[in-house]
């Protein structure tokens, strides 16, 4: 099962730089290098209930290194269930794509998120935090399920 992760703004999302993530090796020593550290898509038919959790006018879901959100939580897991810190090249590119979310919410004016475990986009939504840009950045954070999240400016 995938989380996934949408975020909602007020303006329009930059157009989606197509990638080719599913074609990336991760067991290939250059993996880490070349792995995207974002993948925006537009939303699809089947994913329009998570619109009506929004307030904005436009969403998008948006994926780590592994193309779906799951990649933004590896390392917050991987703290979590280890007794030292992990550094494995996932782990790097996990925080590095924790970094580049971070980076795209801030520059695109991004007010919330919203994330939850795939076929669950139409569930209710089971609470509301607020998060900074540094609890966006910060691997070691576990972005939560079913929880609608708005940007603390």
């Amino acid at each position: 099962m995938c989380y996934m992760l949408y975020l909602g703004a007020n303006q329009e999302f930059p157009p989606a730089e197509r990638l080719e993530w599913e074609s990336n090796d991760s067991n290939a020593s250059d993996w880490p290098f070349r792995a995207p550290r974002l993948v925006v898509k537009l939303l699809s038919i089947g994913n329009d209930s998570v619109r009506r959790h929004f307030n904005e006018a436009f969403v998008v879901n948006i994926g780590s290194y592994e193309g779906c959100g799951c990649g933004f939580n590896q390392y917050s897991e991987a703290v979590a269930y280890s007794e030292q810190l992990p550094n494995s090249s996932h782990d790097v590119v996990s925080k590095e794509s924790r970094m580049a979310l971070a980076e795209y919410v801030a520059s695109n004016s991004v007010r919330t998120l919203f994330g939850c475990w795939a076929d669950d986009e139409s569930l209710p939504i089971d609470r509301e935090v607020e998060v900074t840009l540094l609890n966006i950045a910060d691997a070691a954070y576990r972005l939560p399920e079913s929880v609608l999240m708005r940007v603390k400016l």
